[in-house]
């Protein structure tokens, strides 16, 4: 009898573990982390943008939330990698041309914004707005501002309107 009551309590045990992880591998599983760091929005692979805050790297959406949440907090959150809209290639910020406030904006809400009562609300302030993506080349730069409409600007630029 106590060798059957050890294989039981083993058999209890191991299930219990088996059962445990399980359970911290659903969790782990479901866990979005795909997301931007700051506002939880999908990462588009033309318009996301790596950044270094607190000592740590982490993945944005695109620049101009990478920019809000600079301001917003008051940290400094320093751009070390943007993404080349065409190409999906890593630019130097230095290096990089933006096109500012084009009519192409990955990150706004595609779903209208609607207040209690279902009527259509305003939105006055969106994190990711105005969309600002990244060029190699004024010329490439250029050319996708006159077909999207924006402003060609450097990311110096760029931090001295956003303030």
């Amino acid at each position: 009898m106590p060798l059957r009551s050890r294989a039981i309590g083993g058999l209890i045990v191991v299930v219990a573990a088996l059962g445990l992880l399980y359970a911290g591998w659903r969790v782990m599983r479901y866990e979005d982390t795909s997301g931007c760091r700051a506002c939880g929005r999908p990462i588009h692979a033309q318009s996301q943008a790596v950044a270094e805050r607190d000592g740590e790297r982490e993945i944005y959406c695109c620049p101009a939330c990478v920019l809000a949440e600079e301001r917003q907090t008051g940290k400094k959150v320093e751009l070390v990698e943007l993404t080349h809209y065409h190409t999906r290639e890593a630019l130097s910020p230095d290096e990089a041309l933006l096109v500012v406030g084009s009519s192409v904006n990955h990150c706004l809400r595609h779903a209208p914004l609607v207040t209690r009562d279902r009527s259509p609300s305003h939105l006055d302030f969106d994190r990711c707005s105005p969309s600002a993506l990244a060029f190699a080349s004024a010329a490439e730069a250029r050319a996708f501002a006159a077909e999207n409409g924006g402003s060609v600007m450097t990311l110096p630029e760029l931090r001295a309107i956003s303030q």
